[in-house]
């Protein structure tokens, strides 16, 4: 299991001692990234959204979601994520003539909250996590604690303004290559737990 710790620990010493202390938003922004652009970690669930229906139990209809990563309405563009507070406000202010297609989501309590109620059915696509995004937490194997490590550099700098940086340009492509090596190392398990299937 990936510590916080050590990512916290690497940051530091790989950038020079910047007295960081708090990378919990910068390791979940991370773990965010990487979900998204890894199909064997990126995982999907069709919902059917409901004419005035807002409330979603996930724990019942897809058991093995811990982070949502993003929600698509009919294919559109994905939806703003939103806090439970600004939820529970746009909802006071909504009334039954105040429903459209949904522009904004809320997970919270493993319940998935739409903001404005539907006006009519759609199809949401929901892109999930199976582990949680979570720094305290993190559900990756090891394989990935140095792309955890080489994105939190990178973000970092990108936070501070300094992407014109070599440090900047070094961690984006050592990002990236971790990424690229750890999506091939998945394909070849997969591919050989296939030959062995098949074989």
């Amino acid at each position: 299991m990936i510590n916080k710790a050590d990512i916290l620990t690497a940051l530091n010493s790989r950038l020079g001692d910047r007295g960081e202390a708090d990378i919990d938003k910068l390791i979940e922004r991370v773990l965010l990234d990487i979900t998204r652009n890894v199909p064997a970690l990126r995982k999907e669930y069709t919902l059917g959204i409901t004419v005035g229906v807002s409330e979603y139990d996930l724990a019942v209809l897809e058991p093995d979601i811990r982070a949502i990563t993003e929600i698509r309405i009919d294919g559109g563009v994905p939806i703003d994520k939103i806090t439970y507070a600004e939820y529970l406000e746009r909802k006071a202010g909504q009334t039954t003539s105040g429903r459209y297609k949904p522009e904004a989501y809320c997970y919270y309590n493993d319940t998935l909250f739409l903001s404005p109620d539907p006006d009519t059915t759609y199809t949401g696509t929901i892109g999930y996590s199976s582990y949680e995004l979570d720094a305290d937490n993190i559900g990756l194997s090891n394989i990935w604690k140095e792309a955890v490590i080489c994105g939190c550099c990178k973000k970092y700098l990108e936070d501070i303004g300094n992407m014109g940086e070599t440090n900047w340009q070094f961690y984006n492509g050592a990002y990236d290559k971790e990424i690229a090596s750890n999506m091939d190392l998945q394909s070849k398990k997969e591919s050989q737990g296939q030959m062995k299937y098949n074989g």
